[in-house]
Formats: C-alpha cells, sequence, structure tokens
C-alpha cells in the first residue's frame, strides 16, 4: 500500500512539473528538493525548482507522457515512459528516478537516451534567459 501512494505521487509531481503547477509542486516536494535533468544539470532547493516550472510553463511545449514501468525500491520510484511535446527534440523515452524523504518528494532524476537536451538548458534558452542557481557539472582539468 505504501508503494501504491508513492506511486501516485510521483505520477502526480510529474504530471505537476509538465503541466506548470507550481502549486502542486510545492505541496509535493521537500524545501530542499533537487531536480538533476538527463545532462546531470541540478537546480537544488524547492524554491529555485517552483521558478524553473513557471518558466517551463511560459513555453507552452505541451508535453505529454505515457506511462510504462513503475517500480518500487525502497524509498525510491523508478518510473519509465514515452515523453511527447511541441518540440520534437523533447519526443523521447524518459526514465525517472524519484526520491522520497517521508511522505515528500527530495529527488528527481531523469534519464535519456544517447544525446538528451538539458531541459534546464532550454528553459534557459526559449525562457526568459538563464536560471541564477543552475549547477552544471564541472568537466575534470586536463593535463597539459
Amino acid at each position: 500500500m505504501f508503494g501504491r501512494s508513492r506511486k501516485e505521487k510521483a505520477k502526480r509531481i510529474i504530471a505537476a512539473v509538465t503541466g506548470g503547477d507550481a502549486e502542486a509542486v510545492r505541496r509535493l516536494v521537500t524545501e530542499d528538493f533537487v531536480f538533476v535533468d538527463s545532462r546531470q544539470v541540478e537546480l537544488r532547493g524547492r524554491d529555485i525548482f517552483l521558478q524553473f516550472v513557471e518558466r517551463f510553463a511560459k513555453l507552452d511545449l505541451d508535453v505529454r507522457i505515457e506511462y510504462g514501468e513503475l517500480g518500487v525500491s525502497g524509498d525510491q520510484i523508478l518510473m519509465s515512459g514515452d515523453q511527447t511535446a511541441r518540440d520534437e527534440r523533447l519526443t523521447c523515452r524518459i526514465q525517472w528516478q524519484i526520491s522520497f524523504r517521508r511522505s515528500r518528494v527530495c529527488r528527481i532524476q531523469t534519464f535519456r537516451g544517447d544525446e538528451p537536451v538539458s531541459i534546464v538548458r532550454a528553459v534557459e534558452k526559449y525562457g526568459d534567459g538563464p536560471h541564477p542557481s543552475v549547477n552544471t557539472p564541472q568537466a575534470p582539468a586536463r593535463a597539459v
């Protein structure tokens, strides 16, 4: 039963994000929430992520998800599905790893194919400029 309620919350958080429902996202995530997109670009903190959701909604990409497999592993829900969108670069097979702390989502990481588009970077490019708190992984220093 516990896994079923988390599966439903996992679907609700994805629907809230893709639908631009910042208030629903606020209710579902922890204050220290972390989002990591398929290019390893991170957004840290609920308020930062809510700003992203609002900016994402303004793009009106009409993102839709057809869910496939859903599994429970400890405090995580592992989901996969087919994503479609007005922008064909966002149409893909996608996977989510959604972590919970108590009854709230504390982390989402997405995984996509070989050449995924960074959804965070797409919002920056087509939205209203760079997000003020994006953490991008740094490449290791190369020996000269």
